[in-house]
């Protein structure tokens, strides 16, 4: 870290900071120690001179003491702060100590924000903002800068806060993923991979929607390269190779249902595509593999756009196995389906077997998100279908199903097997 950066130009030394000659360094000595952070406190100031790593100077602002305002004085340290920072409230330029000290004063009960000083304000116009406003709010992702016109009023300061305090746009994280999934929160999502070049141009245009839409709907940015990311791919059955694309994410009880954009992602496109999902013109778009196979098996294969016709229309009852290529679990079942079809199942008339990829196909009204799933749909109940966690074997599958059947409500059995015992019984008590 230097305190200074001096070159040789034809008409003399000059520094860093474009002054006209040595003298004009040694006036601003005090001023343009860069790159470096200071600690604004009532009266005094607290440099710091380390190494410009974001977990190294945020330490450090942690261990001042009332730290409230932190003077930022090159792009590299405001670089710093920014890529980690998800709000950054900016004071920009010479002001009375009075103006700072209501920002000070401010920050004193915001302490989840950060609030920073930029005297220089060539800092900001290089990358950030070339307006005339004394404070602004940067936000992560580069979003277009809020500026506060007003006086520098502890009140009006204050309500300009904690009216914009939140991002319109952010990356997913566990609190946005418990709004959309838990308290069923709608979404605008951008399905974002850092490694295409594509996507990471798309977030330009996303960004700029997602200031126009605030407060109408979530906005986040959906990273394959993390955890909650990559996580909430899979739940959505969307593959890293789906990046980039929007969606609008409306939870049910049941299901998320998916409103896709098409075409170029544009902010015109974005808008007009939010305009027309809030007047009821955009149809959710249901993922399903090709239905190109022959469906003549004792264990029908199932899909989104036939699962209607196979399961809920069916006049059966209907024993449904949800797998995943991906789970070495759900290769247990496929033995046990196939053992159903060819014994048990085989006399039973009243008894449908389908398997479908659940990792590959949506269902609507029904959200399947583990791997394997059995469920059985049965007649007159196939809105409520019932979950099996039992063993898996198909002896014991098969009892469990007879005996749901005996459970529910009004059912009439109409053919068992013979050899269960049970269920001649029941049988013959009818």
């Amino acid at each position: 870290i230097f305190d200074f950066f001096f070159f040789q130009a034809e008409d003399g030394i000059r520094d860093a900071q474009e002054s006209r000659g040595l003298g004009d360094v040694y006036k601003r000595q005090d001023i343009f120690r860069f790159p470096e952070f200071r600690i604004a406190q009532s009266g005094s100031s607290r440099a710091y001179h380390g190494d410009l790593v974001f977990d190294e100077v945020f330490e450090w602002i942690k261990e001042q003491d009332n730290r409230h305002l932190v003077e930022v004085n090159s792009n590299e340290a405001l670089d710093i702060l920014l890529n980690e920072c998800k709000v950054l409230v900016t004071l920009i330029g010479r002001v009375s100590p009075q103006e700072q000290e209501i920002v000070i004063n401010l920050a004193k009960i915001q302490p989840d924000l950060v609030f920073i000083h930029v005297f220089n304000d060539q800092i900001l116009k290089k990358n950030y903002y070339q307006g005339e406003a004394k404070v602004i709010m940067l936000r992560t992702f580069r979003e277009k800068v809020l500026e506060f016109n007003g006086n520098i009023e502890h009140q009006a300061l204050e309500e300009f806060v904690e009216s914009h305090r939140y991002e319109t746009l952010r990356e997913l994280d566990d609190d946005l993923q418990d709004k959309i999934l838990k308290e069923k929160k709608k979404a605008l999502v951008i399905l974002h991979d850092p490694h295409k070049e594509a996507s990471t141009h798309a977030l330009t245009p996303f960004g700029h929607a997602a200031d126009d839409l605030y407060g109408k709907i979530i906005c986040v940015i959906v990273n394959y390269n993390t955890y909650y990311g990559e996580r909430l791919f899979k739940i959505l059955r969307l593959e890293k190779r789906d990046a980039p694309k929007v969606y609008i994410l409306e939870p049910t009880e049941n299901n998320i249902k998916k409103y896709l954009l098409k075409g170029p992602i544009t902010l015109e496109n974005i808008i007009n595509f939010y305009s027309r999902y809030v007047d009821g013109e955009e149809q959710p778009y249901w993922k399903s593999e090709t239905t190109q196979y022959r469906n003549d098996k004792l264990v029908k294969k199932a899909v989104q756009d036939n699962f209607k016709y196979l399961v809920i229309d069916s006049e059966k009852d209907v024993l449904v196995n949800f797998y995943s290529k991906q789970s070495d679990e759900t290769v247990k079942y496929k033995p046990i389906f196939k053992d159903l079809a060819q014994n048990q199942a085989l006399e039973d008339s009243n008894l449908l077997l389908v398997r479908i990829n659940g990792s590959q196909n949506d269902v609507e009204h029904l959200f399947v998100n583990h791997f394997p799933t059995v469920l059985l749909f049965l007649r007159g109940a196939k809105e409520t279908p019932v979950h099996y966690y039992g063993i898996p074997d198909a002896q014991a599958l098969y009892d469990w199903v007879n005996q749901e059947r005996r459970e529910h409500e009004g059912y009439v059995v109409e053919k068992l097997v013979l050899s269960d015992t049970s269920g001649r019984k029941f049988q013959d008590e009818l």
